[in-house]
């Protein structure tokens, strides 16, 4: 199924069902022997009970259809259904006093899976950037053990009297040759004194040093000092992914 999306689209975001642990949060629908649609859901952001400030456990989703089958909405709400019911059965196994968001992100350019959500009353509520840039010459905690199973992982920080003051997360992508960089954080006292520039800048050396070709970041659209400083380092913007939620 997913050659088959990627040989007819040219951006989508895709989920695969990862380990055999997390396939019970797999969905699948055939025709005689082909898999004509897919759902998954995953939690991405649960929030702990003694969490003192205002969040939201976030439940994301990916639903996708065979090419052939993608104008068939019959099918994606037998997939949706499926999702809704795990979610919920989520729910009541959370911190009650946080809301449950359920969310979807699809890149911009598929109109019929953003189009569903929008039936189905989510709400856009975030846009991302994926930026890329060439490697040529670089110009000047649980989600933790994540990040750290991916190839390559690095994590380039800088320090002052032994406090961190900055870092950044560097890594090659599982799937493809392209390296990723996430996380770029700087503490408030240290911005706007070129701390975060310097941080990618070294991430990107160390990327290179990887044998990869390119790199890759997500930025929310509204971010327009992230995106000066992205920019500034020689990134383009390459596509766009809109967010959708409800909740539940």
């Amino acid at each position: 199924m997913y050659n088959n999306l990627i040989e007819n689209h040219s951006d989508i975001i895709y989920w695969r069902p990862g380990p055999e642990s997390n396939w019970k949060n797999v969905y699948c629908a055939f025709d005689k022997d082909v898999m004509i649609a897919k759902g998954q859901i995953e939690a991405v952001n649960i929030i702990p009970a003694d969490h003192s400030t205002h969040a939201s456990h976030l439940l994301f989703f990916n639903i996708k259809l065979y090419t052939n089958w993608e104008d068939d909405n019959e099918l994606r709400d037998l997939l949706y259904k499926k999702i809704l019911e795990t979610a919920k059965l989520w729910k009541e196994k959370l911190p009650a006093q946080f809301p449950v968001k359920l969310c979807a992100g699809n890149f911009g350019s598929e109109a019929k899976e953003n189009a569903y959500l929008e039936v189905k009353d989510f709400k856009h509520f975030k846009s991302l950037y994926w930026m890329r840039r060439e490697l040529d010459d670089p110009t000047s905690l649980e989600k933790l053990l994540e990040y750290k199973s991916n190839p390559f992982w690095k994590a380039v920080t800088a320090f002052y009297n032994g406090e961190i003051v900055g870092s950044i997360m560097a890594w090659k992508e599982k799937k493809e040759d392209i390296g990723i960089i996430e996380n770029v954080f700087v503490k408030p006292g240290w911005r706007k004194l070129g701390l975060a520039s310097h941080l990618i800048t070294e991430g990107l050396h160390y990327l290179k040093s990887c044998n990869l070709s390119k790199v890759q970041l997500l930025v929310e659209t509204e971010n327009k000092s992230a995106l000066k400083l992205y920019r500034s380092l020689g990134f383009e913007t390459i596509k766009e992914e809109r967010r959708y939620w409800i909740d539940l």
